[in-house]
């Protein structure tokens, strides 16, 4: 009797032959192989299962569009890198902070950091700011991706700065440079021009009269 009857075999395995090597139930008592236990045909091994991964808690995304208004604006600079940490209140009273970075050794993170400042400033209905202090109760929308301009502002939001307007310089009146005097050489040779000019006049009206040498 063969101990393959103990392994599970169908119509397929039915025609195959018995694999090399199989230990049967006439050659484990052939070799007096009491002391183990009998073959009891394949048995399969069950790979332990992977642990299952951690689920990772995940920060709450922030709604779409959320209407707030800014209470703080600081800069901080920590080495190389300056921030703009602002924060606001939404109407329900809970508070987002945003962090832009000014300034990074990193140009493209600098460049985005500019990028999110400028949004953050229009939104705010402002052109260009000086202190962080100039953003403080102005109503913005932050957006998943930044910030932009509320459709209607609140009455009491403070005014916008008044744009001082261009003033008009006149032109300045050109002066004319005061008249230098001649120097003793310049006076010198125009009154020698003067004789030789009234020496010539002179040929021209008497031709007989012989005209003075002129002098070097």
């Amino acid at each position: 009797m063969v101990w393959r009857l103990a392994y599970p075999r169908t119509a397929r395995d039915a025609a195959r032959p018995i694999p090399y090597g199989r230990l049967t139930l006439a050659r484990w008592l052939r070799d007096e192989r009491y002391d183990e236990d009998a073959p009891r045909g394949f048995q399969k091994v069950e790979k332990a299962s992977k642990p299952a991964k951690q689920a990772t808690a995940t920060k709450p995304k922030p709604a779409s569009r959320t209407t707030v208004r800014v209470t703080s604006a600081d800069v901080v600079t920590i080495g190389d890198v300056t921030e703009l940490r602002v924060l606001a209140t939404d109407a329900e009273g809970h508070e987002h902070e945003r962090i832009i970075e000014l300034e990074h050794p990193d140009m493209e993170t600098q460049f985005a950091g500019q990028r999110l400042f400028a949004q953050l400033v229009h939104a705010a209905g402002l052109e260009q700011i000086a202190d962080g202090e100039e953003l403080h109760g102005r109503t913005v929308v932050i957006t998943e991706d930044g910030f932009t301009a509320p459709t209607t502002r609140p009455d009491d939001e403070p005014p916008l700065p008044v744009k001082p307007e261009p003033v008009e310089y006149s032109k300045p009146q050109s002066t004319p440079e005061p008249r230098r005097e001649p120097t003793e050489w310049e006076r010198k040779k125009a009154a020698q021009w003067r004789r030789e000019s009234a020496e010539r006049r002179a040929c021209l009206v008497h031709p007989t009269r012989p005209a003075r040498p002129l002098l070097p």
